[in-house]
Formats: structure tokens, sequence, C-alpha cells
């Protein structure tokens, strides 16, 4: 008797263990399990078993706008209010199996602009004297369009700035904290800036170099070291340059920024934006004030770059 108890037992345990191996082998996984998008952008979706292993499903849009092709991507429809869709697998050979997603769309964000507008005449030097700054916000990138007097020129992609040759620095505080980052090249160039740091350089773009495919580098100083994370786009039309930046590029900020630029040629700095009108009034000398010391940042970042003007003090006055 306890022999067949034992037999029943190890049929019944070897059942349930090959029950459990089919209910495995049967399972269903998508990726990523939520997602979200704007109107026109793309999800793809992949489905795996237990192991990772691709699986053939049938897939649908079970509730929500948009629509999802048999290869996984779905693309999303423009809307107007936030807006969910739940994407539905199902498995080929058991479709009682599914597995689901869900896809948030947002509606676009409107374009925002702001316009910052320059003293004319109150640069130190030619050939750069800045007229505006406008910046434009979409949901995914930050324009930044720059005025000036007279036609600006880039270096040559994958090369350090030359004789005439637009230079400086931009500096974006994404987290509006001063306590935060760098302080901005304003505070070490620009003769009217605060004796204390009011801004904080999380991210700034420098105008020194061309990478090989001629964009100015992002770098970030969230470690406290310079650090490339990505590429502003340039364009120049007439006596405007246009940067366009990507939002991911910093640090996936929603574009809402303090911002403030110092700008000038190969030699060094000749216009600042916005300390150039108190410049105006008191009649400072623009020259670095602290920027000659090895060890403040800017200095140690154009020195690694292999520039040698910008660190030499400039006598002009306004």
């Amino acid at each position: 008797m306890a022999k067949r108890i034992l037999f029943v037992g190890f049929v019944l345990g070897s059942l349930g263990l090959m029950l459990a191996g089919c209910m495995q082998l049967a399972s269903l996984g998508v990726a990523p399990t939520s997602a979200i998008v704007e109107g026109g952008d793309t999800v793809t979706f992949i489905a795996t078993d237990h192991l990772g292993n691709p699986v053939t499903v049938t897939w649908n849009v079970a509730s929500g706008p948009g629509s999802i092709t048999s290869a996984g991507v779905y693309t999303a429809p423009a809307v107007t209010a936030v807006t969910n869709a739940t994407i539905t697998a199902s498995r080929v050979d058991r479709p009682a199996i599914t597995a689901s997603a869900t896809v948030t769309i947002k509606p676009p964000i409107p374009p925002i602009t702001a316009t910052l507008v320059d003293g004319l005449g109150d640069s130190t030097a030619t050939p750069y004297d800045v007229v505006s700054i406008k910046t434009s916000r979409t949901s995914t990138t930050l324009t930044a369009t720059i005025n000036f007097t007279t036609i600006p020129t880039m270096p040559v992609p994958g090369n350090l700035v030359s004789a005439g040759n637009l230079a400086g620095f931009i500096c974006f505080d994404t987290d509006e904290n001063a306590a935060t980052g760098w302080p901005s090249a304003n505070h070490f160039y620009c003769p009217c800036a605060p004796a204390s740091p009011e801004f904080g350089a999380d991210y700034f773009i420098h105008l020194f170099s061309r990478n090989a495919l001629g964009h100015y580098d992002i770098i970030s100083t969230a470690t406290g070291v310079p650090v490339d994370v990505g590429d502003a786009v340039p364009s120049v039309t007439s006596s405007v340059l246009t940067l366009t930046i990507p939002l991911t590029e910093l640090g996936a900020d929603d574009g809402i920024t303090d911002m403030n630029a110092v700008f000038g040629d190969n030699v060094g700095p000749t216009d600042c934006v916005p300390d150039e009108v108190a410049a105006v009034v008191t009649g400072k000398s623009l020259e670095p004030k602290a920027i000659v010391i090895e060890g403040y940042p800017y200095y140690d970042f154009l020195q690694d770059l292999g520039v040698t003007g910008w660190v030499q003090t400039r006598s002009s006055t306004l």
C-alpha cells in the first residue's frame, strides 16, 4: 500500500512539474511595458517568452487611438489632451495567452520664445557686437538665434578657432540654481558681473572649436569636470548664428533655463550678454577678472583645448 501511495505521489508530482513547464514555455511578455510619446512618434514593441526568446504574436491596439503593425511598431496620432492606448500581444500558437503595454500620448508643447536685446556699440573690440539673442523652445529642442552686427565666421570642422572666427561661451543654468554647476563664463569675463556667482552653469556650449561633423560641443559640468555630452548644430544666415540644441543633451531639460553668454574672436572676449549695459554705464574695461589664474574652470578648459587666446587680460575700455 505504501508503495502505491509513493508511486501515485511521484506521478502527480511529475505531472505538476510538466504542467508548470508547459505554462512557462507558453508564457509571454512585452517590452517596453510603457512608453510616453507625442503625436507622430513610434514605439517598437517586442514579445518574448520567460527565457527571453522571441515569440510570434498578433499585435492589436486594444483601446485608445493609434495603429500598430504586424512587426509591433506602434504609431501615435496627434492629440489635444493626454491620452492612453493599450497595446496587446497574443501568442499565435496559443491565442489565449496575452500580454499588454500602455502608451501615454501627450499633446505637443507649443513653441515658447524669448528675446534678449543687447545694446549696440557696446563691444570692446571688433568684430563681434551682439544685437540680440532669441530662444525658441519646443518639446524636443531649444533653438538659440544670435544676431550680430557683422557676419560671424566659424572654425573649419575639426579645428580650433583661427583669426577672425567667432568664439565664446553660452551657458545654461538648467536647474536655475546658482549653487550647482560652474559659475558662468560671464562671472569671469564680464566686468559688471556680481562678485558672487548668481548663476550656476550646468551646461555650456563653447565656440572655440567645431567637431568633425561641424557641430559645437555641449559640455556638462555635473561631475565638476567638463564632459562632452552632445552636439549643438550651427547654421549661419547673414549676420545670424542659429544653434539647434536637443533637450535630451541638456539632461532632458524642459528647455526653461537661465542663459547668459560671452562672445569674441580668437584673441579674447568682446561682448557680454546681458552684462554689457552696466559696463557701458560704468565704463569698466572688459577683461578677465579671474580667468588668467590657473585652476579656474574655464582657464583649464581652454588650456586643455589648446586655445591660446582668452587667457590674457584685455585692456580695452568701453
